[in-house]
C-alpha cells in the first residue's frame, strides 16, 4: 500500500515542475504577459539552453527514488531492481518528458487563443505541436553532449576512490576494495531508459520534425561509442542477467512505433487531412 501511494505521489507531482519547465521555452510570452523584458542573450539561455538542463536534472534524480519504491516493494536481487526501475523509469520519462512537455508546451504557446475561442483547441494543438522540435532537439544533443562525456569523466566515482583511498591508511585491501571498478547506481536504467527515449521521441517527430533525425543519430554515435568503451574497459558487472531486458527493449521500440502512428493519426484527424 505505501509503495502504491508513494508511485502515485512520484507519477503525479513529479509532472508540476516538469510541466512548468515549459513556459520557460515560451519567454515571449512571459514577458508579454508579465512586463518584463529581458537581454537578448539571457532570453536565449534562459528560453533554449535553461529548460533542457532542468528537465534532465530532474529525470536524472529520479531513478534514485524509483529505486526506493521499488526495494520497498520486496525486490532483492540486482536484476530484478535494475529490470523494474528502467521499466517504470523509461514509463515516468515518456510521460513526462514526451506527454507533459508536450502538452504544455502548446497550451503555454496558445493558451490566450483557447480563451477566447474554445472551438479552435483542436486545431491549435495540431498546429503548435511542430514547433516544439526544437525542445526535443536540444534534449537530445543535451543527453548526447553530457550525459555520455560525463560517463567518460566518472568525476564523482573518481572523487569517491579518492576519500576511500585516504581512509584505506595504507591498507592494500581496503585500497584496492575502493578502486574497484563497478557500474555506476542506476547506470543500466539510465543508461538504457534514456536511449529508448530518444527512440521514441525520434519516432513520434521522425515526420512531424524531420530536422531531429541527425541529431538522434549523433546520439546514438556518442552513446554507441562510450557505452562499449566504458563496458569493454571500465565497468565490471556485478550480475549476469541472462538477457532479461531484451524483450522489455522491444516491447519499447514497439510502443514508440504505436505512438508515432497514433501521433499522426491524430494529427491528420485535428487538421481534417485525410482527404488531402
Amino acid at each position: 500500500l505505501l509503495q502504491s501511494i508513494g508511485s502515485f505521489f512520484l507519477v503525479t507531482f513529479w509532472s508540476i515542475p516538469v510541466a512548468a519547465v515549459q513556459a520557460l521555452t515560451k519567454l515571449e510570452k512571459l514577458e508579454a504577459q508579465f512586463g518584463f523584458k529581458l537581454s537578448e542573450s539571457v532570453s536565449a539561455f534562459v528560453s533554449g539552453i535553461l529548460p533542457t538542463v532542468i528537465l534532465a536534472a530532474l529525470m536524472y534524480m529520479l531513478p534514485v527514488f524509483i529505486e526506493r519504491l521499488v526495494k520497498f516493494g520486496g525486490l532483492l536481487t540486482f536484476s530484478q531492481i535494475d529490470k523494474a526501475v528502467s521499466l517504470r523509469f523509461l514509463a515516468l520519462q515518456v510521460k513526462d518528458v514526451l506527454l507533459v512537455s508536450t502538452l504544455s508546451g502548446a497550451l503555454v504557446e496558445t493558451v490566450q487563443t483557447m480563451i477566447t475561442e474554445p472551438k479552435e483547441i483542436p486545431g491549435l494543438l495540431a498546429a503548435s505541436l511542430p514547433n516544439l522540435y526544437f525542445f526535443y532537439v536540444s534534449y537530445v544533443m543535451l543527453l548526447a553532449l553530457a550525459f555520455y562525456p560525463s560517463q567518460l569523466l566518472q568525476i564523482g566515482t573518481v572523487i569517491k576512490q579518492i576519500i576511500a583511498v585516504k581512509r584505506a591508511n595504507g591498507n592494500e585491501r581496503l585500497r584496492r576494495l575502493a578502486l574497484k571498478p563497478t557500474p555506476p547506481k542506476q547506470g543500466i536504467p539510465r543508461t538504457y531508459s534514456s536511449a529508448l527515449l530518444v527512440v521514441i521521441i525520434t519516432l513520434v517527430f521522425s515526420s512531424i520534425a524531420p530536422l531531429i533525425l541527425p541529431f538522434s543519430l549523433l546520439f546514438f554515435i556518442f552513446g554507441w561509442g562510450v557505452v562499449r568503451y566504458m563496458s569493454m574497459y571500465v565497468w565490471e558487472p556485478t550480475y549476469e542477467s541472462g538477457g532479461i531486458m531484451w524483450l522489455n527493449i522491444v516491447d519499447a521500440i514497439t510502443y514508440g512505433l504505436m505512438m508515432y502512428q497514433f501521433t499522426f493519426i491524430g494529427l491528420f484527424g485535428l487538421k481534417a487531412a485525410f482527404s488531402q
